[in-house]
């Protein structure tokens, strides 16, 4: 099956940081595979985005993943900067959040130690073709104790972006990201989150 070639890829290359140029290309070919399969249209607006999703695999180089057993990935945890825990070897688990009721998507990396979490939240809405998000960053925080200690927030702004959702069904979303007026795109494959 295409998704578990695609989730032993992510196992193997730990969530994209270890992906030797070949395995790219592999992921590129098993991806669109997967992407001609895609049962939702209007993807970007459908309710099967709403909920918890585990990151899994991305080839964005920035996007500080460390480890990934193609199930869940673990991200590099920074504080908001200046952040003296950029020194640290923090990770945590890397999920989305998703309520398009209220149009929010949420990026959090909750950490075991000290329950200490990195969250960004940003507002999204879906193009008129229902294929893409509009998202716009609105605020970073940083807490300790799974969200009970607030320790910094900050209003995020400057960024922008279209997101668009190539693959989307009950429990497997593949997105592909880039920032207005970048050429470059990043996907992100993720899992539906077990709790």
């Amino acid at each position: 099956p295409v998704k578990a070639r695609l989730f032993r890829l992510a196992a193997r290359t730990a969530g994209g940081v270890a992906a030797t140029a070949a395995d790219l290309e592999e992921f590129r070919e098993v991806l669109a595979e997967l992407e001609a399969r895609n049962p939702t249209p209007r993807a970007a607006s459908s309710a099967l985005l709403d909920g918890e999703w585990d990151q899994c695999f991305t080839n964005n180089p920035a996007g500080g993943v460390v480890w990934s057993d193609g199930r869940t990935a673990r991200r590099k945890l920074l504080g908001p900067p200046p952040s003296p825990l950029a020194a640290l070897p923090l990770t945590g688990r890397v999920t989305q959040l998703v309520d398009l009721s209220v149009g929010e998507y949420r990026q959090r990396v909750q950490s075991r130690a000290l329950g200490l979490r990195a969250e960004l939240r940003a507002a999204v809405a879906p193009t008129e073709d229902g294929e893409a998000w509009e998202v716009a960053f609105r605020s970073f925080t940083f807490s300790a104790a799974a969200g009970r200690l607030p320790l910094r927030a900050r209003e995020t702004s400057g960024y922008e972006g279209v997101w668009r959702h190539s693959y989307v069904d009950a429990d497997t979303r593949v997105m592909r990201t880039r920032k207005k007026g970048a050429d470059d795109e990043w996907v992100f494959v993720l899992r539906r989150a077990v709790t």
